[in-house]
């Protein structure tokens, strides 16, 4: 079960880390957008 949790966290920190990337490129993403809108 041990094994089993490692992976689990594993695959947990991956995911996370890809949501995380997702979002920081929709902020960017956004940021540009709301630039090109305002100025």
């Amino acid at each position: 079960m041990e094994i089993f949790d490692k992976v689990f966290m594993l695959l947990l920190g991956v995911f996370f880390c890809r949501i995380k990337r997702q979002l920081s490129k929709n902020i960017v993403y956004w940021m540009l957008y709301a630039k090109t809108r305002f100025y």
